[in-house]
């Protein structure tokens, strides 16, 4: 690994910045880069907390996946489900602001929000992803992502018990 690596430009502030979730785990520490077996060996200097979202998201695409009983679903245009991947909206997180299809979402109000992107110039905030890949919105305490009501195929980012009772998870699906 040679003394002329230097971090990706995205990651020359942020203090743990992993490489591309596909390749070999490395972490930049201290301006040196390092295999995370080595931090392995020595738990003392791993972090006690998820990494950052936007450092593991950084320059990255992805596609917003829902899964429940029913299956595994991508979120697809005007916030319609799909279960074919090549129909589905790639994302990306800047800080904590998620856009699809190149537009963000709409503040979070009420008990359910249909995940339709409408914002072109921003979005909500209070987006991650974590060590998981899976997609967390602060919005609510215990955020939930389902599908429809009666049938639909809507996205929903809900907290809302009496309208759904086949409550979803989200991951990124990293586009590689």
């Amino acid at each position: 690994m040679g003394s002329g690596i230097a971090p990706p430009e995205s990651c020359q502030h942020v203090p743990k910045c992993f490489s591309r979730p596909s390749s070999p785990l490395l972490v930049w520490r201290s301006g040196t880069l390092v295999h995370v077996a080595k931090l392995l060996a020595n738990a003392k200097t791993l972090p006690t907390h998820s990494v950052n979202a936007a450092a593991i998201a950084a320059g990255k695409t992805f596609k917003f996946q829902v899964e429940n009983s029913k299956g595994k679903y991508f979120l697809g245009e005007n916030g319609m489900s799909t279960q074919d991947e090549s129909k589905a909206l790639i994302c990306e997180l800047a800080a904590d602001v998620l856009k699809c299809g190149g537009k963000g979402f709409r503040n979070f109000s009420g008990d359910m929000l249909k995940l339709a992107p409408s914002n072109a110039s921003g979005g909500s905030t209070g987006w991650s992803i974590d060590a998981k890949d899976m997609i967390n919105w602060s919005a609510q305490k215990e955020m939930k992502f389902s599908l429809g009501i009666s049938g639909s195929t809507d996205v929903y980012a809900e907290v809302c018990p009496h309208h759904f009772t086949d409550h979803g998870n989200a991951k990124a699906i990293w586009v590689v």
